[in-house]
């Protein structure tokens, strides 16, 4: 199987990206070093050489809440200069993708992995991370044991067991359900247009899929564009039949501006020339030659970087009934095509829906009771916390990278609490234009730990920055004023 070469400049480059990503994350992060190096071996790889991943890279990181472990990924996405991310709490309020696309295509209401991903234009080609933030509230068992149904994100043990959402096979079920739509739409409106037209001529061309457009609406339509070029030059881009209030029928056939969304359609299945060119075919005959000319020239002055982009973007301009015409064409050849292929081959065909260069971090939190009270240290096995959670054969497929954080020492939140107190006094200088704010370090160390519970360390980060500002909130008026009265 042959590669992208990678030269040595490039891995120099990324070494020395990577090496000082870590190095400004461990001056960011208190007593978490070994966190962090755990961290940065598990994903050298990943970054290095992405080239010659094949699956997935996953890590999970477990700790209290509060520890800055989604903290510590966002960090590593900024420091990688990684540009496509995507992240979210793991809940249970919506659909899988299958059910979406199957079921509620237009719509699309429900959320998956799959839609998260695209509404992040991460592809499966795409250098990217995925963050799964919660995901001890995303249980599969309850205390009993019993199946909890989770209908939102079921797309997502897929994609930790095989490193894809959707296979080769999905593009014809996701088209059959979007032509059931279109069509079911274009019947509706062929009622609705026959019961409404007057003339006999314009029922019968209805009803054979023809315009409802009348001679005097095209001599005066024509009149318009004629006009509009004396006075621009052009016809702008855009310009329709939706824009001369065209009946919905006419929308239909000609217009874009109400078309069906196809953005995760494009995604699924590869939008080929052969399909552009099938697609030319229908404008021509339903938008006319005007609309086929602009367009076509969009198309070809186009940037061309990015080719999925201007095929989307050329796809929206086409009319819903277009739309029908090309699908019905494409899932022809599609079935065709898998029919002539064997196991191997379409084993070949799914591994290009494998997202093998994401990064994926799964982030949970632990109990103050899973600690040794006097080592800090955890006691309980994660993997065997996660199968009171889950079911063993979803256990497995979290991989075998799980890092815990520590229960912090107290000297480690002490470095905390005085690093945020002189961040916040170096900040209010700055903002101020001044150097005369000056904290009493230790006064307010003294009232932060006054203000926490007595069993703080077990609470994480998150207590302690909010227990130093609330603590700064009543000091820091006081300062102000007196600078100011000082400067009067």
């Amino acid at each position: 199987m042959q590669k992208e070469k990678i030269s040595k400049e490039i891995i120099k480059s990324r070494y020395e990206i990577f090496n000082e990503a870590k190095r400004r994350i461990k001056n960011e992060f208190y007593g978490i070093d070994d966190v962090i190096e755990k961290v940065f071996k598990s994903i050298e790889t990943w970054y290095i050489y992405p080239e010659f991943m094949t699956r997935p890279c996953i890590i999970n990181l477990w700790g209290l809440t509060g520890v800055g472990k989604t903290d510590l990924v966002q960090k590593i996405r900024t420091y990688l200069k990684i540009d496509k991310y995507a992240s979210t709490e793991m809940d249970n309020n919506s659909n899988s993708y299958e059910e979406m696309a199957t079921n509620n295509y237009v719509r699309q209401e429900s959320k998956s992995i799959f839609d998260l991903l695209n509404q992040s234009e991460i592809l499966p080609s795409s250098h990217a991370i995925l963050l799964l933030d919660e995901i001890h509230r995303y249980r599969t068992i309850d205390e009993k044991k019993k199946i909890i149904v989770r209908n939102r994100y079921g797309d997502l043990w897929k994609l930790l067991s095989d490193g894809s959402l959707v296979d080769s096979t999905l593009g014809i079920t996701i088209i059959n359900s979007v032509i059931a739509d279109i069509e079911t739409m274009y019947d509706n409106i062929r009622l609705n247009s026959t019961n409404q037209a007057e003339k006999l001529e314009d029922k019968i061309n209805i009803l054979f899929g023809n315009s409802s457009i009348s001679k005097e609406q095209l001599e005066k339509e024509k009149k318009e564009k004629d006009a509009m070029i004396k006075k621009l030059g052009y016809i702008p881009y855009g310009y329709g039949r939706e824009n001369l209030a065209a009946s919905e029928y006419d929308n239909f056939l000609k217009g874009s501006a109400k078309n069906i969304d196809l953005n995760n359609l494009v995604y699924v299945i590869d939008v080929d020339e052969d399909d552009i060119e099938i697609l030319k075919k229908y404008k021509l005959i339903y938008q006319g030659w005007d609309n086929f000319l602009v367009n076509e020239i969009f198309f070809k002055s186009s940037n061309n970087s990015d080719l999925l982009e201007r095929k989307k973007k050329y796809i929206s301009t086409c009319s819903n009934k277009i739309i029908l015409e090309w699908l019905k064409e494409k899932k022809k050849k599609m079935i065709e095509r898998f029919n002539e292929l064997d196991a191997a081959e379409l084993r070949k065909e799914n591994m290009r829906y494998v997202y093998n260069k994401l990064l994926i971090f799964i982030c949970g939190n632990t109990e103050k009771e899973m600690y040794d009270e006097n080592t800090k240290e955890i006691k309980t096995d994660i993997r065997e916390y996660m199968n009171t959670l889950f079911r063993p054969e979803q256990v497995s497929r979290f991989g075998n990278t799980f890092i815990e954080y520590p229960i912090l020492s107290k000297d480690v939140y002490d470095k905390i609490i005085m690093n945020e107190i002189k961040y916040t006094e170096t900040r209010l200088n700055r903002e101020y234009e001044t150097d005369k704010i000056k904290f009493d370090e230790n006064e307010i160390y003294k009232l932060v730990i006054e203000d926490l519970p007595k069993d703080y360390i077990f609470n994480g980060v998150r207590p302690i920055y909010s227990a130093v500002q609330r603590v700064l909130s009543n000091i820091i008026p006081k300062i102000l004023i007196n600078i100011y009265n000082e400067e009067k």
